[in-house]
C-alpha cells in the first residue's frame, strides 16, 4: 500500500497543555501526527478526544512529535493536547496520512544549526522502498519565509510572533536501504533544528483468500 498525505494545519497554543484541532474529518485506519515547538517544550504524552493513543517519534527541549493510529472519531475533527507544565507559548502542527503503519523505520537523523538551509543528520538506511519520509523544522528568530527542501513538499508551517516557527514538509523514499535528510530554505539564516524520519508503510490488506471462496461458492452452485 502506498503511503498519501491528507491533511495539515498548523497554529499556536498555550505553552501549557498545547492543543490543535483538525480542520478536517479524520479517517479510521490512517496515522495522524502531532508536533510541538515552543518555550520549555517537555511534552511528555498526547491524547486526542476521541481516545486514540499516541506513540512518540522524537523528543528534546525544542521539538517533540508523536503520532497515533486512528482507531476512534472517524468522520470527524478531532482535538490533540500534549501533556506540558512548563511552557509559555507553542506553535503545534497536525498532520494525516494514509498507507503509514506509524512506527519509525530507521533512527531518526537531526541537527541543529544557524543557517538559511538548514539540514538534518543523515538517518540510517532504510528497510523498505517507498516509505513516507518526513522533515519537521524548527526556527527561532525574525518571522522567517520558508520553503521545503529539494525534492519535499511543504505541508504547512507557522510563526508564533514572530520568534518560534514550525514547518512540516515530506518526500517519498525511493529504493530500499537508502539514508534520509531533510531540509528547509530560507530568506535568511536562523536559529532551529531538522528532524528528518522514515516511517514504515501499512501492511498490504490480503483480499485474495475471501474471492476464492466467494468463486468456489459459485462454481458450486453451477455444478448443483
Amino acid at each position: 500500500m502506498a503511503w498519501a498525505y491528507v491533511n495539515s494545519t498548523s497554529g499556536s497554543a498555550g505553552g501549557s497543555n498545547p492543543a490543535l484541532t483538525t480542520t478536517w474529518n479524520i479517517t479510521t485506519g490512517n496515522r495522524l501526527f502531532y508536533a510541538v515547538h515552543g518555550s520549555g517544550t517537555a511534552v511528555t504524552s498526547v491524547a486526542d478526544s476521541a481516545g486514540n493513543t499516541y506513540a512518540l517519534i522524537y523528543s528534546d527541549s525544542n521539538l517533540v512529535i508523536y503520532a497515533a493510529t486512528i482507531t476512534a472519531g472517524g468522520g470527524g475533527t478531532v482535538t490533540v493536547t500534549g501533556t506540558n507544565t512548563g511552557g509559555t507559548s507553542a506553535a503545534v502542527i497536525l498532520a494525516e496520512y494514509s498507507g503509514v503503519a506509524g512506527p519509525v523505520d530507521v533512527s531518526v537523523g537531526t541537527a541543529t544549526a544557524t543557517s538559511n538551509t538548514p539540514t538534518s543528520a543523515a538517518t540510517a538506511a532504510t528497510t523498505g522502498a517507498n516509505e513516507l519520509v518526513i522533515g519537521v523544522g524548527t526556527m527561532i528568530g525574525a518571522n522567517p519565509t520558508i520553503t521545503g527542501g529539494t525534492g519535499y513538499t511543504l505541508r504547512t508551517s507557522f510563526t508564533l510572533t514572530t520568534q518560534y516557527s514550525i514547518a512540516w514538509e515530506d518526500e517519498d523514499s525511493g529504493s530500499s536501504g537508502t539514508t534520509q535528510t531533510a531540509s528547509f530554505a530560507l530568506v535568511t539564516a536562523e536559529a532551529g533544528e531538522v528532524v528528518c524520519a522514515a516511517i514504515k508503510l501499512a501492511a498490504p490488506s490480503s483480499g485474495i483468500p475471501t474471492i476464492r471462496r466467494v468463486n468456489q461458492a459459485v462454481m458450486r452452485a453451477a455444478v448443483t
